[in-house]
């Protein structure tokens, strides 16, 4: 079927998918009366990109704040939607706010937490915060498990 499509068509096709979805977006923004609990839901589920992009948009603050611990979450860990879930977590406008309340979520991820954690970890406060970062790479200096102690040398490297 798409073989018999033009590529203006193809184009247009595509702008009417974009105008559909902004449309719902809206919808939801204006009309959903639990916005917190669908997107809490849906962040540990298989619609994680829907919710993280319905974030990425949001101007809502307060909304991204009350789903941090999740954000935090998934951007610990790595997945496709990595990327788009740190681009939500560092959109939070109030970055203040941001630095003091990651911390705490951030040290309970890390507590049974291995390489992975906190190579992602790292990633992110490299993004978000210079002494957050700095700390968090002595911490993986100290740390028993040889990966964890590696991460900074990573980090040496691709300054």
């Amino acid at each position: 079927m798409n073989e018999l499509l033009t590529d203006e068509e193809l184009w247009d096709e595509l702008c009417e998918a974009q105008h559909v979805l902004d449309a719902a977006r809206y919808r939801f923004f204006q009309c959903a009366k639990n916005k917190i609990l669908i997107l809490r839901r849906t962040l540990q589920g298989a619609d994680t990109r829907t919710a993280l992009e319905y974030l990425k948009w949001s101007v809502d603050d307060d909304i991204k704040k009350s789903l941090l611990p999740e954000l935090v979450q998934l951007a610990s860990v790595a997945h496709g939607n990595l990327l788009l879930c740190r681009e939500v977590v560092l959109g939070i406008q109030d970055r203040a706010w941001l630095i003091g309340h990651i911390t705490p979520l951030v040290q309970e991820i890390l507590a049974d937490g291995g390489e992975e954690n906190y190579r992602r970890v790292a990633e992110l406060y490299a993004e978000l915060d210079e002494e957050l970062f700095l700390q968090h790479l002595q911490r993986c200096q100290i740390h028993p498990d040889l990966d964890v102690r590696e991460i900074p040398i990573d980090f040496d490297e691709e300054e």
